[in-house]
C-alpha cells in the first residue's frame, strides 16, 4: 500500500514540474509580446513627437521675394519650378487667350473684295468652297486683309420671306456685288431694279465676245447666261437656266469682267 502511495505521489509531483515549466514557457512568450508591444509604442511616439515638432516648428513667414534672395544655384532653381512657374505658365495662357478673344471680336477685319449672292444655290457646298479658293488665289493679295465671300444661304424654294428681307436688305447696304440666280428669280426680281445695264459694266468689245449669253429686257443687257458654265461644272446638263448680273449700287462692278472671265474659263 505504501509502494502505491509513494508512486502516486511521484506521479503527482512530475505532473505539477511539467505544468510549471509550461507556465514559465508562455510568461516568456508573453513578456517578448510585451517588450515588442512597448517598442513599437516607443516608436509611434516618437514619430508623433516628430511630426508635432514638425508642425509646430517655427516657419518662415518672410515674403517669398526675400526667401528667394537668401537662395543659392539649384535651391533658387528649385524654388522657381515649386512655387512661380506653373503659375506663370498658366498666367501666360489666360494672357494669350484673352488677346485673342480680343483681338477676334475687335481687331480689324478682312475687307470684302467680291461678295456673290448665289440663289438656290445649283452648285452644291463642296464647288461652292472650291470656288471660293480659286478665286481668292486669283485676287487675293493678303488673305489678312482681304477676302471673296460666295454666299450660297439664300434658298427660295420655299419662298422665305426673312430670306428674301436680308438679300435685299444686304443689297440697299452694298454688301452685295454679284449674284447668280436662276431664270425665275431673275425675272421677279427684274421689276425690284436691283441689276446693272451691264454696258456701263463691260466694255463694248467684252459684250460683243459675250453676245451669245446675254440676257436682255427690253434691248438691255442685265445679265448673262451660265446655265452651259454650271453644267460643265456638275457633269451634267441641267434643265433649269442660270443667270449671272451685277448689282446697280455695288462699289466694285470693275471686278464684274474679271469674275465673269473665271465663270467661262471653267
Amino acid at each position: 500500500m505504501s509502494r502505491e502511495i509513494f508512486d502516486l505521489f511521484l506521479g503527482l509531483c512530475y505532473h505539477l514540474s511539467v505544468k510549471e515549466v509550461k507556465n514559465n514557457r508562455m510568461t516568456g512568450i508573453q513578456e517578448e509580446e510585451s517588450l515588442k508591444i512597448t517598442s513599437g509604442n516607443n516608436e509611434n511616439e516618437k514619430t508623433t513627437l516628430e511630426d508635432d515638432a514638425a508642425i509646430y516648428a517655427k516657419r518662415d513667414e518672410r515674403p517669398a521675394k526675400e526667401r528667394f534672395k537668401d537662395l543659392r544655384g539649384e535651391e533658387k532653381w528649385q524654388f522657381f519650378k515649386d512655387y512661380i512657374l506653373g503659375k506663370l505658365i498658366i498666367g501666360v495662357v489666360i494672357a494669350a487667350l484673352l488677346i485673342h478673344l480680343l483681338y477676334s471680336i475687335f481687331g480689324p477685319k478682312p475687307e470684302n473684295i467680291m461678295y456673290v449672292a448665289v440663289i438656290d444655290d445649283p452648285f452644291g457646298s463642296v464647288y461652292i468652297d472650291k470656288m471660293t479658293a480659286e478665286l481668292t488665289e486669283l485676287f487675293v493679295r493678303d488673305p489678312k486683309k482681304e477676302e471673296i465671300r460666295l454666299d450660297s444661304d439664300f434658298y427660295f424654294v420655299s419662298n422665305d420671306y426673312n430670306l428674301r428681307m436680308k438679300l435685299m436688305t444686304m443689297i440697299a447696304g452694298k454688301d452685295i456685288d454679284f449674284i447668280i440666280l436662276p431664270e425665275g428669280e431673275f425675272k421677279l426680281y427684274m421689276d425690284s431694279d436691283i441689276f446693272a445695264d451691264l454696258s456701263t459694266v463691260l466694255t463694248g468689245e467684252r459684250l460683243k465676245e459675250l453676245e451669245a449669253y446675254r440676257v436682255e429686257f427690253e434691248g438691255v443687257p442685265y445679265a448673262l447666261d451660265i446655265t452651259g458654265v454650271v453644267s460643265k461644272i456638275l457633269g451634267v446638263e441641267i434643265l433649269e437656266k442660270y443667270y449671272v448680273g451685277c448689282i446697280v449700287n455695288s462699289d466694285r462692278q470693275e471686278r464684274f469682267d474679271a469674275f465673269v472671265e473665271y465663270l467661262f474659263g471653267k
